[in-house]
């Protein structure tokens, strides 16, 4: 009996650790090959990934490089960057150096164990595994090769409603791009599993005017793709390839080829991603607090999943700070307020930014998501006179001033008190003002010279101006 339960609860451990190594968030991928200038056999391996950002996120597989020998991203890359996509996917592209050993055809290749699970056209997907690969031909006699990724398809798509994205990779004059559509594979010349195109009349699609069966389509020429139009909701995977051609002495000649692997997440159409409403730049002088405030909204009233990131908020000293990051609501609207309270360390003259990134949480489909970027501007006292975001503002008159200042903020609605701040020319701070109106403000007892006046209204709108004291 001991036995059996030694041997249940080992079978049980084993299940779930098997079941977690399998789950993967990996959407889509791509190689590109650059050429490192003067080396015609040196190249600049570039290796994309789309993720979800939840989970594994790609790179754990190996880079297999055609001439025998492999690499692995994670631990071999040279560096690494991750970029948030408009809806709200991560890529993730990872840099190899690779030098061949001399002319010839060469095809590199990428594996690695699970796809994203949830794909609805091929069956099993999370325990398929993902294949990319791309082909390059190298000919001094054809000059420099490179096959290199341009642009991305659009990962999104709605249900009843035409698709269009496109495709394409870098080209140099008198190359010819020929454009396919594929069938993805997860291994060499092993395409995957009971795999049917987006199109398939199982997916209950239609043309977009009702009349027809669906269509998939990609021009040979350009990569523009057309899908009219998506039918069930869901996940589904297509693979594209684009081959180079290059002509030489009145004949083509092949240079490479790239396949992409890629998702598109179709939504109902009554789902709208969600909406985030906030200022996309503002300017601070060093010592202040800064507040942002953030309302997301979303149309279907879908709970939301709200995550900031940034410099900001890893900075050594004062970083900005978020009383929960990410943020989870039933519910919205939803807001929130960064704050961060900035010191003279931040002052440099290139904003820094932050990411918005917020995704929806339907009951049906896959999830929508809104991306915003945010740029602030930390300045000294002097030099927060640059005209960086607003020329103009509330009036401040007479100006030279002796004795009263008035400022005149027009029908401008404060939702709140703004203070008024005066600074000599040597960044001390000489009054400080509160106002919730049209104002004047005594400066009599101010030493004649040059004067800074800055401030900030509740709807983000700078205050600022000199002024002369006599």
């Amino acid at each position: 009996m001991n036995k059996f339960k030694t041997f249940l609860v080992y079978f049980t451990i084993l299940f779930f650790c098997s079941c977690h190594l399998n789950a993967t968030h990996l959407k889509g991928g791509a190689i590109s090959l650059r050429s490192n200038p003067g080396n015609n056999l040196s190249y600049i391996i570039i290796l994309s990934f789309i993720n979800d950002g939840s989970g594994v996120a790609g790179g754990s597989g190996t880079l297999m490089l055609g001439d025998g020998q492999t690499m692995s991203p994670e631990s071999d890359a040279d560096s690494s960057s991750t970029r948030v996509l408009y809806n709200g996917d991560i890529l993730l592209q990872y840099f190899l150096s690779h030098t061949f050993s001399g002319p010839g055809s060469y095809q590199i290749s990428y594996l690695e164990q699970n796809r994203n699970a949830g794909i609805l056209n091929m069956t099993d997907a999370v325990n398929t595994s993902f294949y990319i690969e791309s082909n390059i031909t190298i000919d001094p006699f054809l000059g420099i090769s490179e096959v290199e990724l341009d642009s991305l398809p659009s990962l999104i798509a709605q249900s009843g409603l035409i698709y269009q994205g496109r495709f394409s990779i870098l080209s140099k004059e008198g190359d010819s791009i020929v454009y396919k559509i594929i069938t993805p594979r997860q291994d060499t010349e092993r395409e995957v599993s009971d795999y049917r195109q987006p199109n398939h009349i199982s997916f209950q699609g239609s043309n977009e005017a009702g009349t027809d069966a669906p269509s998939l389509n990609i021009e040979l020429v350009n990569g523009n793709i057309l899908w009219n139009s998506p039918g069930l909701i869901g996940s589904y995977t297509i693979a594209l390839k684009a081959e180079k051609w290059r002509k030489a002495n009145n004949d083509w000649f092949f240079i490479g080829d790239i396949v992409l692997d890629f998702q598109v997440d179709v939504a109902d159409p009554g789902n709208d991603p969600p909406q985030i409403f906030t200022d996309q730049a503002y300017e601070v002088v060093a010592g202040e607090e800064l507040q942002v405030p953030i309302n997301v909204v979303d149309s279907q009233n879908d709970g939301v999943t709200l995550n900031l990131s940034g410099e900001i908020f890893e900075l050594q000293d004062s970083p900005a700070t978020l009383t929960q990051n990410p943020v989870v609501s039933q519910q919205t609207p939803l807001l929130v307020t960064l704050d961060w309270q900035t010191i003279s360390l931040h002052i440099r003259d290139e904003p820094y930014t932050f990411k918005i990134v917020v995704q929806d949480n339907p009951d049906n489909g896959p999830s929508l998501s809104s991306v915003r970027v945010i740029r602030i501007w930390v300045r000294s006292v002097t030099d927060v006179f640059k005209p960086i975001l607003y020329e103009t503002g509330p009036v401040l008159y007479p100006n030279p001033v002796k004795n009263v200042l008035n400022i005149d903020i027009g029908n401008e609605t404060l939702v709140k008190p703004i203070n008024i701040k005066i600074y000599n020319q040597y960044g001390q701070l000489c009054v400080e003002k509160v106002l919730k109106k049209n104002s004047a403000i005594n400066i009599s007892k101010l030493a004649e010279g040059h004067y800074f006046v800055y401030g900030r209204m509740a709807n983000g709108k700078i205050v600022r101006s000199k002024i002369i004291k006599q």
